[in-house]
Protein backbone atom coordinates (compact mmCIF):
# COMPACT_ATOMS: atom_id res chain seq x y z
CA UNK A 1 0.00 0.00 0.00
CA UNK A 2 1.34 3.53 -1.02
CA UNK A 3 2.16 6.31 1.37
CA UNK A 4 -0.61 8.64 -0.25
CA UNK A 5 -3.06 6.53 0.52
CA UNK A 6 -2.22 5.72 3.65
CA UNK A 7 -2.60 9.48 4.56
CA UNK A 8 -5.87 9.58 2.94
CA UNK A 9 -7.23 6.75 4.91
CA UNK A 10 -5.74 8.67 8.10
CA UNK A 11 -7.41 11.98 7.22
CA UNK A 12 -10.58 9.87 6.65
CA UNK A 13 -10.29 8.12 9.95
CA UNK A 14 -9.68 11.72 11.48
CA UNK A 15 -12.72 13.16 9.75
CA UNK A 16 -15.09 10.42 10.65
CA UNK A 17 -13.60 10.85 14.39
CA UNK A 18 -14.29 14.48 14.77
CA UNK A 19 -17.72 13.73 13.21
CA UNK A 20 -18.31 11.45 16.21
CA UNK A 21 -17.07 14.13 18.34
CA UNK A 22 -19.13 16.77 17.62
CA UNK A 23 -22.24 14.92 17.54
CA UNK A 24 -21.71 13.56 20.98
CA UNK A 25 -20.66 17.68 21.46
CA UNK A 26 -24.37 18.60 20.43
CA UNK A 27 -26.08 15.78 22.43
CA UNK A 28 -24.80 17.76 25.68
CA UNK A 29 -25.72 20.82 24.19
CA UNK A 30 -29.24 20.34 23.39
CA UNK A 31 -30.27 19.65 26.86
CA UNK A 32 -28.35 22.78 28.11
CA UNK A 33 -30.15 24.64 25.41
CA UNK A 34 -33.67 23.41 26.03
CA UNK A 35 -34.15 25.38 29.13
CA UNK A 36 -33.37 28.88 28.22
CA UNK A 37 -35.04 28.78 24.45
CA UNK A 38 -38.02 30.00 26.12
CA UNK A 39 -36.09 32.50 28.38
CA UNK A 40 -34.78 34.29 24.91
CA UNK A 41 -37.82 35.26 23.91
CA UNK A 42 -37.76 37.68 27.37
CA UNK A 43 -34.92 38.63 27.83
CA UNK A 44 -34.02 41.12 24.83
CA UNK A 45 -32.80 44.47 25.53
CA UNK A 46 -35.33 47.45 25.83
CA UNK A 47 -34.82 50.64 23.94
CA UNK A 48 -33.48 53.07 26.66
CA UNK A 49 -36.44 55.85 25.53
CA UNK A 50 -35.80 57.50 28.95
CA UNK A 51 -31.92 58.07 28.33
CA UNK A 52 -33.27 59.57 24.49
CA UNK A 53 -35.39 62.05 26.60
CA UNK A 54 -32.77 62.99 29.39
CA UNK A 55 -29.64 62.97 27.87
CA UNK A 56 -29.89 62.99 24.15
CA UNK A 57 -28.41 59.64 23.77
CA UNK A 58 -29.19 57.43 20.94
CA UNK A 59 -31.75 54.66 21.20
CA UNK A 60 -31.37 51.43 19.84
CA UNK A 61 -34.23 49.75 19.02
CA UNK A 62 -35.41 46.32 20.29
CA UNK A 63 -35.90 43.69 17.79
CA UNK A 64 -39.56 41.92 17.32
CA UNK A 65 -40.57 39.45 19.32
CA UNK A 66 -41.23 37.43 16.47
CA UNK A 67 -37.59 37.31 15.62
CA UNK A 68 -36.57 34.92 17.34
CA UNK A 69 -32.84 33.50 16.53
CA UNK A 70 -31.94 30.05 15.66
CA UNK A 71 -29.05 28.85 18.17
CA UNK A 72 -26.69 26.68 16.93
CA UNK A 73 -26.25 23.15 17.23
CA UNK A 74 -23.15 23.10 18.47
CA UNK A 75 -21.70 26.36 20.09
CA UNK A 76 -17.93 27.75 20.77
CA UNK A 77 -17.32 29.00 24.55
CA UNK A 78 -18.28 32.70 25.47
CA UNK A 79 -14.63 33.95 24.84
CA UNK A 80 -13.93 31.71 21.30
CA UNK A 81 -17.30 32.66 19.85
CA UNK A 82 -16.29 36.39 20.26
CA UNK A 83 -13.51 36.18 17.65
CA UNK A 84 -14.13 33.52 15.51
CA UNK A 85 -17.35 31.63 14.31
CA UNK A 86 -17.40 27.64 13.89
CA UNK A 87 -18.07 27.72 10.26
CA UNK A 88 -14.76 29.84 10.01
CA UNK A 89 -13.00 27.02 12.34
CA UNK A 90 -14.49 24.22 10.43
CA UNK A 91 -13.51 25.67 6.59
CA UNK A 92 -9.98 26.08 8.12
CA UNK A 93 -9.98 22.85 9.53
CA UNK A 94 -10.73 21.48 5.39
CA UNK A 95 -8.55 23.68 4.07
CA UNK A 96 -5.84 22.36 6.32
CA UNK A 97 -6.47 18.91 5.55
CA UNK A 98 -7.07 19.47 1.47
CA UNK A 99 -3.13 21.16 2.06
CA UNK A 100 -2.03 18.21 3.64
CA UNK A 101 -3.34 15.40 1.37
CA UNK A 102 -1.81 17.87 -1.33
CA UNK A 103 1.11 17.41 0.15
CA UNK A 104 1.35 14.03 0.92
CA UNK A 105 0.30 13.16 -2.65
CA UNK A 106 3.00 15.86 -4.29
CA UNK A 107 5.97 15.86 -1.86
CA UNK A 108 5.55 12.75 0.29
CA UNK A 109 4.33 12.16 3.86
CA UNK A 110 7.25 13.92 5.26
CA UNK A 111 6.09 17.20 4.45
CA UNK A 112 2.25 16.62 5.58
CA UNK A 113 3.68 15.53 8.87
CA UNK A 114 5.61 19.16 8.82
CA UNK A 115 2.38 20.53 7.66
CA UNK A 116 0.47 18.85 9.97
CA UNK A 117 2.25 20.89 12.66
CA UNK A 118 2.68 24.44 11.31
CA UNK A 119 -0.59 24.62 9.73
CA UNK A 120 -2.40 24.23 13.52
CA UNK A 121 0.26 26.32 15.04
CA UNK A 122 -0.40 29.02 12.92
CA UNK A 123 -3.89 28.47 13.42
CA UNK A 124 -4.02 28.91 16.72
CA UNK A 125 -1.44 31.88 16.79
CA UNK A 126 -4.22 33.82 14.38
CA UNK A 127 -6.71 33.02 17.33
CA UNK A 128 -4.42 34.03 20.09
CA UNK A 129 -3.54 37.50 17.81
CA UNK A 130 -7.56 38.57 17.88
CA UNK A 131 -8.40 37.48 21.07
CA UNK A 132 -5.99 39.87 22.67
CA UNK A 133 -7.15 42.51 20.04
CA UNK A 134 -10.96 41.49 21.94
CA UNK A 135 -9.95 41.71 25.01
CA UNK A 136 -7.97 45.19 24.31
CA UNK A 137 -11.58 46.80 23.07
CA UNK A 138 -13.11 45.53 25.99
CA UNK A 139 -10.62 47.33 28.28
CA UNK A 140 -10.80 50.56 26.34
CA UNK A 141 -14.64 50.39 26.40
CA UNK A 142 -15.07 49.86 29.70
CA UNK A 143 -14.43 53.28 31.13
CA UNK A 144 -16.98 54.36 29.22
CA UNK A 145 -19.39 52.36 30.41
CA UNK A 146 -18.49 53.01 34.21
CA UNK A 147 -19.18 56.62 32.87
CA UNK A 148 -22.26 56.27 31.65
CA UNK A 149 -23.37 54.02 35.07
CA UNK A 150 -21.87 57.00 37.52
CA UNK A 151 -23.98 59.97 35.31
CA UNK A 152 -27.50 57.69 35.95
CA UNK A 153 -26.88 57.20 39.72
CA UNK A 154 -25.87 60.95 39.93
CA UNK A 155 -29.34 61.51 38.56
CA UNK A 156 -31.30 59.70 40.88
CA UNK A 157 -31.34 56.17 39.61
CA UNK A 158 -30.19 52.83 41.15
CA UNK A 159 -27.08 50.79 40.24
CA UNK A 160 -29.64 47.98 38.50
CA UNK A 161 -31.41 50.48 36.94
CA UNK A 162 -28.41 52.26 35.51
CA UNK A 163 -26.77 49.75 34.25
CA UNK A 164 -29.61 48.46 32.91
CA UNK A 165 -30.19 52.05 30.51
CA UNK A 166 -26.36 52.32 30.00
CA UNK A 167 -26.16 48.65 28.63
CA UNK A 168 -27.58 50.26 25.00
CA UNK A 169 -25.43 52.89 24.65
CA UNK A 170 -22.38 50.64 24.66
CA UNK A 171 -20.55 49.58 21.30
CA UNK A 172 -19.55 45.83 20.72
CA UNK A 173 -17.84 43.85 21.95
CA UNK A 174 -18.52 45.25 25.24
CA UNK A 175 -21.88 45.49 24.49
CA UNK A 176 -22.45 41.99 23.52
CA UNK A 177 -20.84 41.13 26.84
CA UNK A 178 -22.86 43.25 28.71
CA UNK A 179 -25.94 42.32 27.39
CA UNK A 180 -25.84 39.06 28.34
CA UNK A 181 -25.56 39.91 31.83
CA UNK A 182 -27.96 42.67 31.99
CA UNK A 183 -30.52 39.92 30.22
CA UNK A 184 -29.32 37.77 33.34
CA UNK A 185 -30.45 40.80 36.21
CA UNK A 186 -33.36 41.09 34.33
CA UNK A 187 -34.54 37.34 34.85
CA UNK A 188 -33.75 37.45 38.15
CA UNK A 189 -30.02 36.78 38.57
CA UNK A 190 -27.99 39.09 40.88
CA UNK A 191 -26.67 41.67 38.87
CA UNK A 192 -23.11 40.89 40.46
CA UNK A 193 -23.29 37.04 39.53
CA UNK A 194 -24.54 38.55 36.15
CA UNK A 195 -21.34 40.89 35.38
CA UNK A 196 -19.01 37.79 37.19
CA UNK A 197 -20.52 35.09 34.42
CA UNK A 198 -20.08 37.63 31.74
CA UNK A 199 -16.63 38.67 32.97
CA UNK A 200 -15.91 34.58 32.67
CA UNK A 201 -16.85 34.47 29.51
CA UNK A 202 -14.50 37.54 28.20
CA UNK A 203 -11.78 36.74 30.42
CA UNK A 204 -11.22 40.18 31.51
CA UNK A 205 -9.51 41.08 35.14
CA UNK A 206 -11.34 44.74 34.78
CA UNK A 207 -14.44 43.42 34.56
CA UNK A 208 -14.09 41.08 37.54
CA UNK A 209 -13.15 44.38 38.92
CA UNK A 210 -15.87 46.16 37.50
CA UNK A 211 -18.94 43.19 38.91
CA UNK A 212 -17.07 43.31 42.32
CA UNK A 213 -17.45 47.71 42.58
CA UNK A 214 -20.92 47.00 41.52
CA UNK A 215 -21.99 44.02 43.91
CA UNK A 216 -20.65 46.27 46.83
CA UNK A 217 -23.06 49.11 45.54
CA UNK A 218 -25.98 46.73 45.14
CA UNK A 219 -25.55 45.14 48.81
CA UNK A 220 -24.30 47.90 50.91
CA UNK A 221 -25.07 51.31 48.94
CA UNK A 222 -23.30 54.53 49.96
CA UNK A 223 -21.58 56.40 47.20
CA UNK A 224 -20.83 53.54 44.67
CA UNK A 225 -20.77 56.45 42.11
CA UNK A 226 -17.34 57.50 43.50
CA UNK A 227 -15.86 54.09 43.26
CA UNK A 228 -17.06 53.64 40.06
CA UNK A 229 -15.25 57.14 38.76
CA UNK A 230 -12.11 55.86 40.72
CA UNK A 231 -12.44 52.18 38.70
CA UNK A 232 -12.87 53.72 35.80
CA UNK A 233 -9.41 56.73 36.53
CA UNK A 234 -7.57 53.54 37.31
CA UNK A 235 -8.64 51.25 34.64
CA UNK A 236 -7.81 54.28 32.15
CA UNK A 237 -4.65 55.14 34.15
CA UNK A 238 -3.29 51.07 33.72
CA UNK A 239 -4.18 51.27 29.35
CA UNK A 240 -2.13 54.53 29.30
CA UNK A 241 0.87 52.49 31.42
CA UNK A 242 0.64 49.68 29.33
CA UNK A 243 0.55 51.03 25.92
CA UNK A 244 3.65 53.53 26.86
CA UNK A 245 5.45 49.63 28.76
CA UNK A 246 4.61 48.29 25.13
CA UNK A 247 5.67 51.15 23.07
CA UNK A 248 9.38 51.40 24.98
CA UNK A 249 9.55 47.16 24.61
CA UNK A 250 8.73 46.54 20.95
CA UNK A 251 12.26 46.13 19.60
CA UNK A 252 13.11 43.77 22.50
CA UNK A 253 9.31 41.83 21.75
CA UNK A 254 10.08 41.83 18.23
CA UNK A 255 13.62 40.71 18.41
CA UNK A 256 12.08 37.99 20.84
CA UNK A 257 9.74 36.98 17.89
CA UNK A 258 12.33 36.65 15.19
CA UNK A 259 15.07 34.97 16.99
CA UNK A 260 12.41 32.26 18.37
CA UNK A 261 10.56 31.66 14.94
CA UNK A 262 13.46 32.04 12.35
CA UNK A 263 15.01 28.88 13.08
CA UNK A 264 11.40 27.01 12.87
CA UNK A 265 10.33 28.65 10.22
CA UNK A 266 13.71 27.40 8.16
CA UNK A 267 13.79 24.05 9.13
CA UNK A 268 10.12 23.93 8.16
CA UNK A 269 10.76 25.09 4.85
CA UNK A 270 13.72 22.88 4.07
CA UNK A 271 11.47 19.79 5.13
CA UNK A 272 8.67 20.98 2.93
CA UNK A 273 10.50 21.83 -0.02
CA UNK A 274 13.57 19.44 0.16
CA UNK A 275 12.70 16.27 2.04
CA UNK A 276 15.44 14.17 0.64
CA UNK A 277 17.84 16.45 2.11
CA UNK A 278 16.66 16.60 5.53
CA UNK A 279 15.71 12.92 5.17
CA UNK A 280 19.79 11.82 5.01
CA UNK A 281 19.86 13.21 8.39
CA UNK A 282 16.59 11.58 9.67
CA UNK A 283 17.54 8.17 8.65
CA UNK A 284 21.11 8.22 10.53
CA UNK A 285 21.04 7.42 14.64
CA UNK A 286 23.32 10.03 15.20
CA UNK A 287 21.56 12.93 12.88
CA UNK A 288 18.33 11.73 14.64
CA UNK A 289 19.53 12.07 17.76
CA UNK A 290 21.15 15.60 16.61
CA UNK A 291 17.58 16.80 15.33
CA UNK A 292 15.83 16.38 18.83
CA UNK A 293 18.54 17.97 19.99
CA UNK A 294 17.67 20.88 18.21
CA UNK A 295 14.79 20.50 18.68
CA UNK A 296 14.72 20.37 23.03
CA UNK A 297 17.02 23.53 22.03
CA UNK A 298 14.60 25.28 20.74
CA UNK A 299 11.91 24.54 22.65
CA UNK A 300 14.20 25.36 25.83
CA UNK A 301 14.89 29.02 24.20
CA UNK A 302 11.73 30.13 22.80
CA UNK A 303 11.07 29.56 26.69
CA UNK A 304 13.82 31.69 27.41
CA UNK A 305 13.00 34.72 25.40
CA UNK A 306 9.20 34.53 26.29
CA UNK A 307 10.35 35.29 30.37
CA UNK A 308 12.82 37.52 29.00
CA UNK A 309 10.21 39.50 26.79
CA UNK A 310 7.02 38.53 28.84
CA UNK A 311 5.40 42.41 30.63
CA UNK A 312 3.78 41.23 33.36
Amino acid sequence: MSSGLLVLLALAAGLGALGLWLWLWSLRQQSRHAAVRHLDQYLEPRPPRDLVLQFGLPAVDAPPAAAVRRRPVVELPGWLAAVVSLRTLALGAALALLTMAAAALALGPLPAAALAVLLPALGCFSIWLRLQKLRRRLVEQLPGLIDAVVRLIGVGHSMQSAFQQAVPTTKPPLRDFMERAAALARAGVDLEQALQQAAEQARVEELHLFAAVVGLGVRFGGRADQLLERVAAFIRDREQAEAELHALSAETRLSAWVLGLLPTAVGGLIIVLNAAYFLHMWNDPAGRTMVYAALGLQLFGGFLLYRLARLE
